[in-house]
């Protein structure tokens, strides 16, 4: 019996197994579809509903009209978004089938080194088998952050041993993730070569091969720069601009209750886990364990604040699913040190996720989908670079009017609804931050501003007074508002989706708008500012060190916008730091489209209110300098 469990038991056999389990779990994390169906935007009250699937098919229009990211778009999916979101619109089939092998084979050996290294070899069973339970059969644009967390596997297994395959997937990646989603290109870049000098000083790696590993991912990021048409400096710029303009406008309420507080246990009993697993690891330097400690933290504060700043109940889900990778990925959790208490805290924390998840979403386990493939096969055969594309089929069409009017000229449209343009086949001209809702700051509204007071503005704007979260349309866009209603004209309305419309032109004797500056003062919080005609106004509040504490493990503290009505009552809005020092202007209050039509037209009617004064109410003032500055413009 010893001889047979002996041979069962062998290293050769033990490897078979583990190539097994590896790739079968690859395998069923494999996509069970091949691209994205993108159909015409469905009939619905909420206006919000268009905006998810305007962006991500317009990446699609922007790069097949050859426009470059950085100078044309601003945005922090890059060229190659199309790989997460899977819209296959002018995109090859070879493209996205390279990227689900690349993205298999990193599945692949992340669970086989896993099995060949781990002192807890059930742990590591249990962890695998949980990711390829609870991961989505659908996991689309959070492939970003599946590939970063990736990359911090193959961070640890070169700090440990090495090996060149990690060299070649840490460039590979990090290159791709510049690409795909800026934001998680440019964590991962520092990061490596802060590795690399680390190799090159402890002389595990010869100058020769330190200086190529050190050009590629230049050379690379260089060569992509030019076929995917990117301004790179500028793509960094606008996609950081985004970033941190999200942060201070974007949060939600907390939209599952108690999700914090399993936040709150994880995060506690994953930081003692994690402390207790470098302390006994004899095989890692202290320079070493520290850089683990400070990868594992920004991965985990990573992970926490793409879920709780917006904290809808998608984004606090994607936490969740993605918490039992985030373990994974660090092999302290697993392979590096066998202790009893570690393992029990991994499994506990895991167990966490799972009644969270069943708890909040219909259906936790998705096993049966992940193991048929044929509708990717099907899919990858009958590819070509229009089969997801539906769009002509039961659109909501614009007016005749409208459409007849505006013929082959450039138009754009006003908040966010682009795929409503390419519906109606327009010649859709976009500003650079193509959407209302995303010009966060000053920097992104600008370039809105100088693409519409130049000879590019668009012919036509269709144009409808709208936003999200409760923020005050007029002010989502001050510059370009103010930009539309001095040359531009209102020449049609009309009736879509049960919502009014307008059209918008050019106008004939079109001139630039300038605005200079005429003074500059402080005021003390929550004072009135009383709107002068033809001035534009910056507002710069400033968060003290307890406010800005509170952004960063957060969001920002809240601000709100109150309009006081000549005669009436105080409406209240949500806005931002970065939003108001956008710039605000005009005396009158617009609540909706039609009111925003009779404002273009300059005409006076008792249908639109005057402001009396706004004023600017920090819902926790702690946070703040007692004082803000406003800087005033004279539009001319």
């Amino acid at each position: 019996m010893k001889e047979i469990a002996a041979k069962v038991l062998s290293k050769q056999n033990i490897m078979y197994l583990n190539i097994c389990i590896s790739f079968f779990c690859a395998y069923l994390l494999f996509p069970n579809y091949f691209e994205s169906n993108i159909y015409p935007i469905q009939s619905s009250q909420y206006n919000w509903m268009s905006l998810d699937p305007s962006w991500t098919v317009t990446l699609n229009y922007l790069k097949m009209k050859g426009l470059v990211w950085g100078n044309d778009i601003a945005f922090t999916y890059g060229p190659l978004g199309q790989l997460c979101t899977r819209v296959g619109w002018g995109e090859s089939k070879f493209l996205f089938l390279f990227f689900d092998l690349f993205m298999f084979v990193n599945w692949f050996l992340v669970f086989y080194l896993s099995l060949k290294q781990t002192k807890n070899i059930f742990i590591t069973l249990f962890l695998a088998v949980s990711i390829t339970l609870i991961f989505p059969d659908w996991i689309g644009i959070a492939n970003s952050f599946v590939l970063l967390l990736f990359y911090m596997f193959w961070l640890r297994e070169n700090i440990e041993n090495n090996s060149k395959i990690s060299y070649v997937l840490l460039i590979t990646i990090s290159v791709l993730m510049v690409f795909i989603k800026l934001n998680t290109g440019l964590i991962a870049l520092p990061l490596f070569y802060c590795v690399l000098i680390y190799n090159r000083f402890l002389k595990k790696i010869p100058n020769k091969l330190f200086l190529v590993l050190f050009f590629i991912p230049f050379i690379l990021i260089y060569i992509l720069t030019i076929l995917l048409n990117v301004s790179f400096f500028k793509y960094v710029f606008s996609a950081l601009e985004i970033v941190s303009g999200y942060n201070e406008i974007m949060y939600l309420d907390n939209q599952i209750e108690n999700s914090l507080n399993y936040v709150k246990v994880i995060s506690c009993l994953t930081l003692f886990a994690f402390i207790i697993s470098l302390y006994l690891n004899k095989k890692l330097k202290i320079i070493e364990k520290v850089f683990l400690f400070g990868t594992s933290v920004l991965s985990f504060y990573l992970m926490y604040k793409q879920a709780f700043v917006r904290a809808d109940v998608n984004h606090i889900k994607e936490f969740f699913l993605y918490y039992t990778l985030f373990v994974f990925v660090f092999s302290d959790f697993h392979t590096s040190v066998k202790n009893y208490l570690i393992s029990g805290l991994t499994v506990f924390n895991v167990l966490i996720v799972f009644y969270f998840l069943n708890n909040n979403q219909s259906k936790t386990i998705v096993f049966k989908e992940k193991l048929l493939k044929n509708e990717y096969f099907i899919g990858f055969n009958n590819f070509n670079s229009t089969s997801g594309l539906h769009l002509g089929e039961n659109y909501l069409k614009l007016p005749d009017s409208f459409l007849s009017k505006i013929g082959n000229e450039t138009v754009d449209v006003y908040p966010w609804n682009t795929q409503m343009l390419l519906e109606n086949k327009l010649n859709y001209k976009p500003r650079p931050v193509f959407q209302s809702y995303t010009t966060y700051t000053k920097e992104l509204e600008n370039l809105n501003f100088n693409h519409y007071n130049s000879p590019n503005a668009p012919q036509y704007v269709i144009y409808e007074f709208e936003a999200i979260d409760n923020r005050y349309p007029l002010f989502d866009e001050s510059k370009l508002n103010l930009a539309l209603k001095l040359n531009y004209e209102v020449i049609d309305k009309g009736i879509i989706d049960n919502k009014k419309i307008l059209l918008l032109k050019k106008k004939s004797d079109f001139k630039q708008i300038k605005l200079e500056k005429v003074k500059e003062y402080a005021m003390y919080n929550n004072s009135p500012l009383i709107p002068q005609k033809d001035i534009y106004y910056e507002i710069e509040l400033y968060n003290n060190i307890f406010g800005k504490y509170y952004s960063l493990v957060k969001n920002s503290p809240e601000i709100k916008l109150e309009i006081q009505i000549d005669k009436g009552a105080k409406l209240e809005y949500k806005t931002s730091k970065k939003l108001l020092e956008s710039g605000i202007f005009s005396s009158f209050y617009i609540r909706n489209t039609d009111e925003f039509e009779i404002f273009m037209k300059n005409i006076d009617s008792d249908s639109i209110q005057k402001v009396k004064y706004y004023s600017f109410r920090l819902l926790n003032d702690r946070m703040f300098k007692e004082k803000i500055k406003i800087t005033e413009y004279k539009i001319l």
